[in-house]
């Protein structure tokens, strides 16, 4: 229950946040864009992104599978590898952190096994 809040949050903040007053003057964390798979074998997968060359930018990542949501993983590069995954579906979820917020959320679908 704890995760599902969390995920919510998360999502509610990142389709939101930039919309209200509060935020006028911060611009938006560019989206990290052209995310794919660049190698995935049976319990690991690798991401690779366009990097934003953005100063004081952060890439976040986290996935959720059967309703359990991992920790969140950074990355200052534009790749990130998950090894020791389990056979099953796994929803993966990409965005930036700057001195401006969030970004949007991209998501990418994976099965593993």
């Amino acid at each position: 229950m704890k995760i599902f809040f969390f995920v919510s949050i998360l999502l509610l903040s990142c389709s939101f946040g930039f919309s209200s007053s509060n935020t006028a003057g911060l611009t938006e964390c560019p989206t990290p864009e052209n995310v794919s798979v660049v190698s995935q074998s049976t319990n690991a997968v690798s991401f690779d992104w366009d990097d934003c060359g953005c100063a004081f930018t952060e890439y976040r990542v986290f996935f959720v599978k059967g309703g359990q949501a991992s920790t969140e993983y950074s990355s200052t590069t534009s790749n990130i590898s998950f090894t020791g995954l389990s056979a099953g579906m796994y929803r993966f979820y990409f965005y930036t952190v700057c001195e401006g917020g969030v970004s949007s959320i991209i998501i990418d679908d994976i099965v593993i096994g």
